[in-house]
């Protein structure tokens, strides 16, 4: 066995244990005008068992924010329809949304593709 196979899963389980752990912006969510925008706030409420799993919060299909168990990420958004959703483990999740000038929202995603609209 070569030197370079032999290091190869120990290779993987470090950048996948990396990458399960990173959080922050994957790019930035999409422009909008302060005169139409609402306030949208995003949490990951996961199960213990699914924590080593990386989340990454899309909208429209492009990922926006990489989250850890527990974490939120809040950020401003114009109104109109979207689709919110995530990518986590095998589940690649999404459902329309419809956000309304000057309101406050706030998401929960939970494990089996549910993205909960918690208030508004």
């Amino acid at each position: 066995m070569s030197g370079r196979i032999k290091y190869l899963p120990a290779l993987l389980a470090i950048v996948l244990g990396g990458c399960s752990m990173a959080s922050g912006p994957v790019s930035p969510p999409l422009p909008s005008n302060p005169a139409d925008a609402a306030n949208v706030t995003v949490y990951r409420a996961t199960d213990p068992e699914d924590d080593a799993a990386r989340m990454v919060f899309t909208i429209n299909g492009e990922g926006t924010y990489q989250l850890r168990p527990d974490e939120r990420y809040s950020f401003v958004l114009g109104a109109g329809s979207y689709e919110f959703g995530y990518r986590m483990a095998l589940s690649n999740c999404s459902d329309p949304v419809r956000i309304d000038a000057g309101g406050n929202y706030v998401f929960k995603l939970r494990a089996g593709c549910a993205i909960v609209l918690q208030s508004q």
